[in-house]
């Protein structure tokens, strides 16, 4: 016996099998998801400046690594992450300004990594079916997902996601005496993390620990410890590079507001648990300690074969190693937003599928026992109050698709009031809800556009079932330059700031006004 793993194809039951459970990953996703394809390009408030960089290494490659990401665009913040502006150029080039295919190869990889959660999970041998569909909907359905998979520019997200997961899945296989294939295609995605985003260089130690080169057990133990060597290798490499390149590996230089260690680890768990102000999950936790005690407490024992059990371990060290790992950067970092924690949500559905699985397998053996059969309900109760009340099945977030239409309309706006600013060669006013806009052109051919006042908070979708969930469209420096580039204005477009705007809400930015006579007063649509 080699696995009991649902994706093992080595028979036509194994093909069957793995198209069966894709199909309801698919199907799950589009379910849940279907609704972001009819959402325009402009939810996030990084996406044009991303597809403004990508758009340039298409004609310069070496864009990917002399320069840092979002170079010059964003103030403050240093990061490297030349694989995630190479896959924006690639969407650039295969799409343009025509969001459906964005969101496709969005919903893609939400599935994608759905998938391979579910294959980590499978691999704990008891009713691996069951452990593959718990992990992949539980990390597919959970309302964190809803600040990640709407908005084109957190790729990021799930691209970083998606290297974690296939980094254990493979090179969990790594070692044993199936060819080198697991092995090169482990270390590559390894090596291929951190160029998504920072969190990505947790990948090669992750690796490191799965492959356990220390131990001498099996035959692939020299195998095992060359792969280590490549990634710390390699893990030492992308760190000098991004010092050199940066002074730092990555991150903010403002100061933000702090967290106490204890703050964020309570805002790590309202986040995971509480997502939707809902208050359940002190029922949930309650659940999920009736169903240990009604367990009994005491370790399962593996119902698989020798390399399967060990497979899984290999499996358990890369997903603590996982969970310690963006724990700590949660309690380290100076700025908390929940989606950070879906890193952490990815390894913990692993654990939980496979945990429920084995409760469900003890509970559906003969004969069957109540205190068994009462853990796996209260279990999997605990995870249904947890996912299941903030999930887009139940709630689509209408507020994505508002912010969305009002983000463009708000380019739009800039879009026509520079046009009008170049032709005149004078300056042209306009308001937009609450805000007004000034576009002054320069003698070089630039543009001076002064907002006033400036939303310092930038505009977030709020709704019933929902608190702030992510930024989607703000009228900053990084944005509008980014979108000038991408659409031909005046350039530089130089942003000078008014006043702050705190607080602002998407009525703020409504854009009911049309552009002015040179130095004469807005003249506001008469439905404002």
């Amino acid at each position: 016996m080699t696995d009991a793993a649902p994706l093992v194809v080595r028979s036509p039951g194994g093909w069957r099998n793995a198209l069966l459970l894709g199909l309801a990953v698919a199907g799950a996703t589009l379910a849940a998801w279907g609704w972001v394809l009819a959402l325009p390009l402009t939810t996030g408030a990084d996406v044009w400046p991303i597809l403004a960089q990508g758009r340039r290494a298409l004609g310069d490659p070496t864009v990917l690594w002399r320069e840092q990401y979002l170079e010059g665009m964003w103030p403050g913040a240093r990061f490297f992450r030349p694989g995630l502006v190479a896959f924006a150029g690639l969407e650039w080039a295969a799409f343009g300004e025509h969001p459906f295919g964005y969101h496709a190869v969005r919903l893609l990889l939400a599935g994608l990594a759905a998938a391979v959660l579910g294959r980590l999970a499978a691999t704990r041998g008891r009713l691996p079916a069951a452990a593959f569909l718990l992990a992949a909907f539980a990390f597919l359905w959970h309302p964190l997902r809803v600040e990640t998979i709407p908005a084109i520019a957190r790729d990021a997200d799930t691209l970083f996601n998606l290297s974690l997961g296939l980094t254990v899945l493979w090179l969990s296989r790594a070692r044993e005496a199936d060819g080198r294939g697991p092995l090169v295609a482990g270390l590559l995605v390894a090596l291929c993390a951190p160029l998504f985003k920072e969190p990505g260089l947790l990948a090669p130690v992750i690796g490191i620990v799965v492959l356990e080169p220390w131990r001498r057990r099996d035959p692939g133990w020299r195998r095992a410890l060359a792969g280590a060597g490549v990634l710390a290798g390699g893990l030492l490499a992308q760190i000098g590079w991004r010092l050199a390149l940066l002074g730092t590996i990555g991150g903010y230089e403002q100061t933000w507001v702090e967290l106490s260690r204890i703050e964020a680890l309570e805002a790590s768990l309202l986040a995971l648990a509480d997502h939707q102000a809902f208050g359940l999950w002190p029922w949930a936790l309650a659940l999920l300690g009736l169903a240990l005690v009604l367990a009994g407490l005491a370790p399962e024992r593996a119902d698989a074969a020798p390399r399967s059990v060990d497979r899984w371990r290999r499996v358990g060290l890369g997903l603590a190693v996982w969970i310690a790992g963006m724990t700590g950067a949660i309690v380290t970092a100076s700025r908390f937003r929940s989606r950070y924690v879906e890193a952490a949500l990815a390894p913990l559905a692993v654990l939980a599928a496979a945990a429920l699985a084995g409760l469900l397998a003890r509970a559906l053996e003969r004969p069957r026992d109540p205190r068994r059969t009462g853990a796996a309900v209260a279990a999997l109760a605990a995870l249904a109050l947890v996912v299941l009340p903030g999930t887009p099945l139940i709630w689509s977030y209408p507020q994505w698709e508002r912010a969305g239409h009002v983000g463009a309309a708000v380019l739009d706006a800039v879009e026509r009031l520079a046009a009008e600013a170049g032709r005149s060669g004078e300056t042209r006013r306009a308001t937009l809800g609450r805000f007004e806009l000034a576009a002054r052109p320069l003698a070089d051919g630039g543009l001076v556009l002064t907002v006033s006042p400036f939303p310092y908070k930038v505009a977030e979708p709020e709704g019933r079932l929902t608190g702030s969930i992510t930024t989607v469209v703000i009228m900053g420096q990084q944005t509008l330059q980014g979108f000038a580039r991408l659409r031909g204005l005046p350039l530089p477009l130089v942003i000078r700031r008014g006043p702050p705007a705190l607080d602002v809400r998407m009525e703020d930015l409504e854009p009911l006004a049309s552009v002015s006579a040179p130095g004469g007063n807005p003249r506001e649509d008469a439905g404002h």
